[in-house]
């Protein structure tokens, strides 16, 4: 094996089971048993206050414990260095880094006896989302491709909702819609369902069975289609030719930036651990004017709506959401008021401003 040095960036949603298996993969490649990951030099790039490992459902276990710290001895072997400066954010925006500090040390004002933290006043949408992120009536796409924006949403449903709705509001014809061949595979336990439940269902990493797109429109690739090319799960792309065969289009960012690329159908098929037993060929793309808070870690936009009809529900979520611009300016929170029991948030009763959930487990930080 010719690499010496590995590089694992966004460390925090890597586990230990992976990190355990690339030691063990090393050590046998390079016949080295004896030596932790084959004596190859290992890098960790990450900010724990992010989002942890996604758990597949159901599970017996919980992110904070499988996280790659989460294996005390493997993560005693690395030298720790710390970075003290927040380059994504503006030189000047010194309360915009305080507040993201605060948010993802879990240190922010909570209301007593609460997971709840009032959100600053200026980042609050008044009405509608698109309209703030995207500005108001038809988006163009010459506004669409000088601008690097998006809508973030701690769960996959909202995010496909309001992608519809963006793209009805994005200038031109829909091409005739893409619908995928749905197979539903057998179970354990004889239960078969109708085809029609399959079409129903979009479930975690696919695509929809009903695609529908508009050229230029802003789309996610959910597979990973060629890697030495750029062209992984998450890459972020604009649609510039759509043909009944293959869709063609540009990398929205990064070192491939327009690079235009062909698409063709694709497979996708349950795993594991998945609960859902359905199989599905269709186009590996999502649209991506709007995208789960998960997906977008590690990314940077020059302006994000964060729409939470319901409250984060995992450690690092709101941090990572309001961290993926430079200031506060560029960033546009609508919060649907809900002032009952686990899904409390919004306007609170007795107290001024619009408050949210902010979930920190601080055993992840040390």
């Amino acid at each position: 094996m010719e690499n010496d040095v590995f590089i694992i960036d966004e460390c925090s949603q890597v586990d230990k089971f992976m990190l355990r298996a690339i030691d063990r993969c090393l050590r046998e490649h390079t016949r080295n048993r004896d030596i932790k990951f084959g004596g190859k030099c290992i890098i960790l790039a990450g900010d724990f206050r992010q989002c942890l490992p996604v758990v597949k459902q159901p599970s017996n276990h919980k992110p904070e414990t499988i996280f790659l710290k989460a294996d005390r001895r493997m993560w005693q072997s690395f030298e720790k260095h710390s970075l003290v400066s927040n380059v994504r954010a503006d030189l000047n925006a010194n309360a915009f880094k305080e507040y993201c500090i605060e948010v993802g040390n879990g240190d922010a004002t909570r209301l007593p006896n609460s997971s709840l933290i009032r959100l600053p006043d200026q980042v609050i949408c008044p009405n509608d989302l698109i309209d703030c992120v995207f500005g108001v009536g038809m988006i163009t796409l010459d506004r669409l491709m000088t601008s690097n924006c998006a809508i973030l949403c701690p769960t996959n449903q909202d995010s496909l909702e309001i992608n519809q709705l963006i793209q009805d509001r994005l200038e031109g014809e829909y091409h005739a819609p893409y619908f995928s061949v749905d197979k539903i595979l057998p179970t354990n336990d004889g239960v078969t369902y109708p085809l029609e439940y399959a079409h129903q269902q979009t479930p975690n990493g696919y695509p929809p069975h009903e695609l529908k797109l508009k050229l230029g429109a802003i789309v996610m690739l959910i597979k990973n289609w060629n890697i030495p090319l750029g062209l992984c799960n998450g890459t972020r792309m604009r649609v510039t030719q759509v043909n009944d065969h293959f869709i063609r289009c540009a990398i929205l960012s990064g070192a491939r930036k327009d690079q235009e690329y062909s698409f063709s159908r694709a497979k996708f098929s349950p795993g594991q651990h998945d609960h859902h037993r359905i199989e599905r060929i269709q186009f590996p793309f999502r649209l991506a004017f709007a995208m789960t808070i998960n997906k977008a870690q590690g990314q940077t936009f020059e302006k994000i709506g964060l729409l939470l009809r319901t409250p984060v529900f995992s450690h690092g979520q709101l941090y990572v959401a309001i961290s993926r611009v430079r200031n506060f300016e560029s960033l546009s929170v609508l919060v649907q008021t809900n002032p009952v029991g686990d899904k409390m948030q919004g306007e609170i009763p007795g107290h001024q401003g619009i408050y949210t959930m902010n979930i920190v487990n601080k055993t992840v930080l040390l």
